[in-house]
C-alpha cells in the first residue's frame, strides 16, 4: 500500500510524482488554497508506478485544472496502472525537437542536395496524456482543453 502525497504548500505536482513513482500505490492529492488551478512550470516526470491522482481541490471540493501554459506536456505514464480523475488538463503541449539545418555541400546519389541533409525534429507525443505501451491509464471525469 502507498502514500498519500498532498500537492500544495511545500510540495509540487512533479514531486508528488517522483513521491508516488518510489512508493507503488501512492495517491496524489490538491489541497490548492483559494485556487483550483495548477499551473506547470516544466514538463511534468513520468509516472512508471501504480498511481492515483484524485484531482478533487481538498479544501473546496472543486476539480482541478492543470494549465500547462501553452508549452509544458501533461502527463506521461510509461509504465504501470494510474487512475486520474475529477480534473482538467488544458493548455497543455508536446513539442518535438527541432530538425538540423544540414550541412552545405552535402550530396545524395553523387549530386549536389543545397542546404543538404537536415534531419527532421523529434515527434511532439502526447500533450495532455501520453500512455506508453507498459501502461494502463483509468480516466473518470477527466476533460482536455
Amino acid at each position: 500500500m502507498g502514500n498519500t502525497y498532498t500537492v500544495g504548500a511545500g510540495l509540487t505536482l512533479s514531486q508528488a510524482i517522483d513521491d508516488a513513482n518510489a512508493n507503488p500505490g501512492s495517491t496524489i492529492e490538491f489541497n490548492l488554497s483559494g485556487i483550483d488551478t495548477y499551473t506547470l512550470s516544466g514538463d511534468l516526470p513520468a509516472i512508471s508506478a501504480d498511481v492515483t491522482i484524485d484531482g478533487t481541490n481538498t479544501t473546496d471540493g472543486n476539480s482541478i485544472t492543470i494549465d500547462g501554459g501553452g508549452k509544458y506536456q501533461g502527463f506521461y505514464v510509461s509504465s504501470g496502472t494510474a487512475t486520474i480523475e475529477d480534473l482538467t488538463l488544458q493548455n497543455t503541449a508536446a513539442i518535438g525537437q527541432n530538425g538540423s539545418a544540414g550541412m552545405d555541400g552535402f550530396t545524395a546519389n553523387g549530386d549536389p542536395f543545397p542546404g543538404g541533409g537536415g534531419g527532421g525534429g523529434g515527434a511532439g507525443l502526447g500533450g495532455g496524456l501520453l500512455v506508453g505501451s507498459q501502461a494502463s491509464v483509468t480516466l473518470q471525469n477527466v476533460a482536455f482543453e
